[in-house]
Protein backbone atom coordinates (compact mmCIF):
# COMPACT_ATOMS: atom_id res chain seq x y z
CA UNK A 1 0.00 0.00 0.00
CA UNK A 2 1.69 3.28 -1.26
CA UNK A 3 1.61 6.75 0.64
CA UNK A 4 -1.05 8.21 -1.39
CA UNK A 5 -3.81 5.44 -0.65
CA UNK A 6 -2.73 5.34 3.24
CA UNK A 7 -3.34 8.67 3.24
CA UNK A 8 -6.94 8.64 1.28
CA UNK A 9 -7.74 6.09 3.58
CA UNK A 10 -7.25 7.82 6.89
CA UNK A 11 -8.70 11.00 5.12
CA UNK A 12 -12.06 10.39 6.65
CA UNK A 13 -11.10 10.47 9.95
CA UNK A 14 -8.90 13.25 9.60
CA UNK A 15 -11.67 15.94 10.67
CA UNK A 16 -12.55 14.41 14.12
CA UNK A 17 -9.01 13.74 15.29
CA UNK A 18 -7.74 16.94 14.52
CA UNK A 19 -10.39 18.73 16.85
CA UNK A 20 -8.37 17.22 19.37
CA UNK A 21 -5.10 20.17 18.58
CA UNK A 22 -1.92 19.17 18.29
CA UNK A 23 -2.34 15.71 20.40
CA UNK A 24 -4.67 14.79 17.68
CA UNK A 25 -2.28 15.53 14.80
CA UNK A 26 0.86 13.67 16.48
CA UNK A 27 -1.57 10.33 16.79
CA UNK A 28 -2.35 11.16 12.77
CA UNK A 29 1.36 11.10 12.06
CA UNK A 30 1.99 8.43 14.08
CA UNK A 31 -0.89 5.84 12.80
CA UNK A 32 0.84 7.29 9.04
CA UNK A 33 4.10 6.04 10.41
CA UNK A 34 2.41 2.79 11.50
CA UNK A 35 1.07 1.65 8.39
CA UNK A 36 3.98 2.66 6.24
CA UNK A 37 6.05 0.87 8.18
CA UNK A 38 3.79 -2.43 8.14
CA UNK A 39 3.74 -2.09 4.67
CA UNK A 40 7.51 -2.13 4.17
CA UNK A 41 7.73 -5.13 6.88
CA UNK A 42 5.70 -7.06 3.68
CA UNK A 43 8.22 -6.63 1.50
CA UNK A 44 11.54 -8.94 1.13
CA UNK A 45 13.94 -5.62 0.52
CA UNK A 46 12.00 -2.62 2.58
CA UNK A 47 12.86 0.85 0.76
CA UNK A 48 15.39 2.78 2.40
CA UNK A 49 14.06 6.25 1.09
CA UNK A 50 10.93 5.09 2.85
CA UNK A 51 12.13 3.94 6.05
CA UNK A 52 13.91 7.43 5.81
CA UNK A 53 10.32 9.21 5.49
CA UNK A 54 9.50 6.54 8.41
CA UNK A 55 11.85 7.65 11.07
CA UNK A 56 10.96 11.32 10.16
CA UNK A 57 7.19 10.76 10.62
CA UNK A 58 8.09 9.06 13.91
CA UNK A 59 10.67 11.79 14.82
CA UNK A 60 7.86 14.39 13.67
CA UNK A 61 5.13 12.75 15.61
CA UNK A 62 7.34 12.69 19.04
CA UNK A 63 7.88 16.73 18.71
CA UNK A 64 4.22 16.72 18.44
CA UNK A 65 3.75 14.51 21.48
CA UNK A 66 5.97 16.17 23.53
CA UNK A 67 4.45 19.83 22.59
CA UNK A 68 1.39 18.46 23.62
CA UNK A 69 2.14 17.10 27.23
CA UNK A 70 4.18 20.73 27.79
CA UNK A 71 1.01 22.65 26.65
CA UNK A 72 -1.54 20.30 28.43
CA UNK A 73 0.54 20.75 31.93
CA UNK A 74 1.09 24.81 30.98
CA UNK A 75 -2.86 25.01 30.32
CA UNK A 76 -3.49 23.14 33.88
CA UNK A 77 -0.67 25.26 35.49
CA UNK A 78 -2.69 28.25 34.79
CA UNK A 79 -5.80 27.06 35.77
CA UNK A 80 -5.16 25.77 38.50
CA UNK A 81 -3.36 29.02 39.19
CA UNK A 82 -6.62 31.40 38.18
CA UNK A 83 -8.84 28.49 40.64
CA UNK A 84 -6.19 29.24 43.41
CA UNK A 85 -6.29 33.18 42.94
CA UNK A 86 -10.30 33.28 42.97
CA UNK A 87 -10.42 31.28 45.52
CA UNK A 88 -7.83 33.27 47.84
CA UNK A 89 -9.91 36.22 47.10
CA UNK A 90 -13.44 34.88 47.51
CA UNK A 91 -11.54 34.10 50.89
CA UNK A 92 -10.05 37.49 51.82
CA UNK A 93 -13.65 38.97 50.03
CA UNK A 94 -15.93 36.66 52.86
CA UNK A 95 -13.18 37.31 55.80
CA UNK A 96 -13.59 41.31 54.95
CA UNK A 97 -17.19 41.64 54.61
CA UNK A 98 -18.01 39.17 58.20
CA UNK A 99 -16.18 41.72 59.51
CA UNK A 100 -17.73 45.00 57.85
CA UNK A 101 -21.12 43.36 58.59
CA UNK A 102 -20.81 43.35 62.31
CA UNK A 103 -19.33 47.11 62.24
CA UNK A 104 -22.43 48.24 59.86
CA UNK A 105 -24.94 46.55 62.36
CA UNK A 106 -22.84 47.80 65.17
CA UNK A 107 -23.14 51.51 64.12
CA UNK A 108 -26.89 50.74 62.90
CA UNK A 109 -27.84 49.49 66.29
CA UNK A 110 -26.41 52.67 68.43
CA UNK A 111 -28.65 54.63 65.88
CA UNK A 112 -31.96 52.16 66.12
CA UNK A 113 -31.51 52.46 70.18
CA UNK A 114 -31.99 56.27 70.12
CA UNK A 115 -34.87 56.01 67.63
CA UNK A 116 -38.79 54.98 68.59
CA UNK A 117 -41.88 55.27 66.18
CA UNK A 118 -45.05 56.47 67.25
CA UNK A 119 -48.03 57.39 65.06
CA UNK A 120 -46.09 57.15 61.87
CA UNK A 121 -43.56 59.55 63.67
CA UNK A 122 -39.79 58.69 64.19
CA UNK A 123 -38.84 60.55 67.39
CA UNK A 124 -35.52 61.03 68.60
CA UNK A 125 -33.49 62.61 71.46
CA UNK A 126 -30.98 64.85 70.19
CA UNK A 127 -27.67 63.56 68.58
CA UNK A 128 -25.39 64.29 71.43
CA UNK A 129 -26.92 62.47 74.27
CA UNK A 130 -23.48 60.88 75.05
CA UNK A 131 -22.18 64.50 75.52
CA UNK A 132 -21.02 65.47 79.15
CA UNK A 133 -23.94 68.52 79.37
CA UNK A 134 -26.48 67.59 81.93
CA UNK A 135 -28.38 71.16 81.01
CA UNK A 136 -28.06 70.21 76.86
CA UNK A 137 -29.48 66.09 78.45
CA UNK A 138 -32.32 68.10 80.03
CA UNK A 139 -33.61 70.37 77.54
CA UNK A 140 -36.75 69.35 76.03
CA UNK A 141 -36.38 70.77 72.69
CA UNK A 142 -33.12 68.17 72.74
CA UNK A 143 -35.90 66.13 71.34
CA UNK A 144 -36.95 65.39 67.49
CA UNK A 145 -40.06 64.45 66.11
CA UNK A 146 -40.40 63.95 62.24
CA UNK A 147 -43.39 62.02 59.93
CA UNK A 148 -41.42 58.83 58.74
CA UNK A 149 -42.04 55.71 57.90
CA UNK A 150 -39.80 52.41 59.56
CA UNK A 151 -38.48 51.56 56.23
CA UNK A 152 -37.36 55.39 55.32
CA UNK A 153 -35.84 55.50 58.47
CA UNK A 154 -34.06 51.83 57.88
CA UNK A 155 -32.93 53.52 55.22
CA UNK A 156 -31.47 56.63 56.29
CA UNK A 157 -29.88 54.68 59.44
CA UNK A 158 -28.02 51.84 56.85
CA UNK A 159 -26.71 55.08 55.03
CA UNK A 160 -25.12 56.82 57.80
CA UNK A 161 -23.73 53.50 59.07
CA UNK A 162 -22.02 52.59 55.32
CA UNK A 163 -20.96 56.44 55.47
CA UNK A 164 -19.39 55.74 58.83
CA UNK A 165 -17.67 52.44 57.87
CA UNK A 166 -16.24 53.13 54.14
CA UNK A 167 -13.32 51.75 55.64
CA UNK A 168 -13.98 48.57 57.08
CA UNK A 169 -15.87 48.06 53.76
CA UNK A 170 -12.62 48.99 51.62
CA UNK A 171 -14.91 51.17 49.31
CA UNK A 172 -15.53 48.02 47.81
CA UNK A 173 -19.12 47.17 46.35
CA UNK A 174 -18.72 43.57 46.20
CA UNK A 175 -18.12 44.15 50.10
CA UNK A 176 -20.90 46.48 50.40
CA UNK A 177 -23.39 43.82 48.57
CA UNK A 178 -22.21 40.76 50.69
CA UNK A 179 -23.29 42.81 53.51
CA UNK A 180 -26.34 43.78 52.64
CA UNK A 181 -27.37 39.93 51.89
CA UNK A 182 -26.06 39.52 55.84
CA UNK A 183 -28.14 42.26 57.17
CA UNK A 184 -31.36 41.20 55.07
CA UNK A 185 -32.39 38.61 57.25
CA UNK A 186 -30.96 40.56 60.87
CA UNK A 187 -32.51 44.60 60.13
CA UNK A 188 -35.82 42.81 57.78
CA UNK A 189 -34.56 45.06 54.53
CA UNK A 190 -37.12 44.14 51.61
CA UNK A 191 -35.68 43.71 48.22
CA UNK A 192 -37.11 47.37 47.25
CA UNK A 193 -34.54 48.78 50.28
CA UNK A 194 -31.58 46.45 49.60
CA UNK A 195 -31.58 47.74 46.03
CA UNK A 196 -31.93 51.68 47.46
CA UNK A 197 -29.15 51.06 49.66
CA UNK A 198 -27.00 49.78 47.28
CA UNK A 199 -27.65 52.05 44.83
CA UNK A 200 -26.15 55.34 46.67
CA UNK A 201 -22.67 53.48 47.48
CA UNK A 202 -21.09 55.65 44.96
CA UNK A 203 -22.71 59.06 45.96
CA UNK A 204 -21.23 57.81 49.48
CA UNK A 205 -17.64 57.01 48.47
CA UNK A 206 -17.70 60.90 47.00
CA UNK A 207 -19.27 62.36 49.99
CA UNK A 208 -16.64 60.47 52.12
CA UNK A 209 -13.61 61.54 50.00
CA UNK A 210 -15.26 64.42 49.75
CA UNK A 211 -15.92 65.36 53.57
CA UNK A 212 -12.42 63.76 55.07
CA UNK A 213 -10.09 66.03 52.67
CA UNK A 214 -11.97 69.26 53.18
CA UNK A 215 -13.60 69.29 56.59
CA UNK A 216 -13.04 65.81 58.58
CA UNK A 217 -9.13 65.84 58.63
CA UNK A 218 -8.21 69.41 58.23
CA UNK A 219 -10.54 70.72 61.02
CA UNK A 220 -9.65 67.43 63.41
CA UNK A 221 -5.91 68.74 63.03
CA UNK A 222 -6.61 71.93 63.67
CA UNK A 223 -8.40 71.45 66.74
CA UNK A 224 -5.99 68.39 68.29
CA UNK A 225 -3.47 71.24 67.43
CA UNK A 226 -5.14 73.54 69.59
CA UNK A 227 -5.68 70.88 72.21
CA UNK A 228 -2.21 69.90 72.29
CA UNK A 229 -0.70 73.01 72.28
CA UNK A 230 -2.05 74.46 75.24
CA UNK A 231 -2.78 73.08 78.84
CA UNK A 232 -6.29 71.24 78.86
CA UNK A 233 -8.16 69.12 81.56
CA UNK A 234 -8.50 65.87 78.90
CA UNK A 235 -6.82 62.42 79.18
CA UNK A 236 -7.57 61.97 75.30
CA UNK A 237 -7.54 65.40 73.16
CA UNK A 238 -11.02 64.85 70.71
CA UNK A 239 -12.08 67.14 67.83
CA UNK A 240 -15.91 66.80 66.87
CA UNK A 241 -16.66 67.78 63.43
CA UNK A 242 -20.03 67.55 61.77
CA UNK A 243 -21.41 64.75 59.40
CA UNK A 244 -22.46 65.77 56.07
CA UNK A 245 -25.95 66.93 55.64
CA UNK A 246 -26.81 63.96 53.50
CA UNK A 247 -26.10 60.87 56.34
CA UNK A 248 -28.48 63.01 58.57
CA UNK A 249 -31.50 60.87 60.03
CA UNK A 250 -33.61 63.76 60.48
CA UNK A 251 -34.07 66.35 57.49
CA UNK A 252 -33.48 69.22 60.00
CA UNK A 253 -31.23 69.90 63.37
CA UNK A 254 -30.84 73.41 65.45
CA UNK A 255 -27.72 74.62 64.82
CA UNK A 256 -25.90 73.80 68.55
CA UNK A 257 -27.10 70.24 68.04
CA UNK A 258 -26.17 68.60 64.74
CA UNK A 259 -24.75 65.17 64.00
CA UNK A 260 -21.25 64.91 64.46
CA UNK A 261 -18.47 62.97 65.33
CA UNK A 262 -15.74 62.50 67.97
CA UNK A 263 -12.29 62.37 66.32
CA UNK A 264 -8.98 61.45 68.39
CA UNK A 265 -5.39 61.84 67.43
CA UNK A 266 -5.20 58.02 66.75
CA UNK A 267 -8.58 58.07 64.24
CA UNK A 268 -6.30 60.35 62.00
CA UNK A 269 -4.13 57.37 60.49
CA UNK A 270 -7.06 55.71 59.60
CA UNK A 271 -9.16 58.65 57.97
CA UNK A 272 -5.78 58.97 56.01
CA UNK A 273 -6.10 55.32 55.32
CA UNK A 274 -9.26 55.70 53.90
CA UNK A 275 -8.80 59.12 52.13
CA UNK A 276 -5.82 56.83 49.75
CA UNK A 277 -8.31 54.00 49.31
CA UNK A 278 -11.10 56.33 48.46
CA UNK A 279 -8.97 58.07 45.78
CA UNK A 280 -7.54 54.47 44.28
CA UNK A 281 -11.76 53.79 44.06
CA UNK A 282 -12.94 56.90 42.41
CA UNK A 283 -10.09 57.32 40.07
Amino acid sequence: MTLLQITDKMTEFFPAILKFGITGLSAIVFLLAYFLLKTQNKKDKPNSNMLKTIKSFMWIALVFAILSATSSFVDGYYVKKAISSDNEKNTRTEVLADMATEEVYSTYDEIDERHSFKNGNLTKGGEHDDLEDDNLRKDTSNKFIQPMSEDEFKYRAMKQAIFKNIYFLGADKSILDSVITRLSFRLKLNNELQVRIKSIFQELLITKFEWLKNEAIPTARKKLDDLNGRSVDQDIPTAVVLLPKTVWIFDEYPEYNQPQIRIRSSDLTKMYSELEILKKQLK
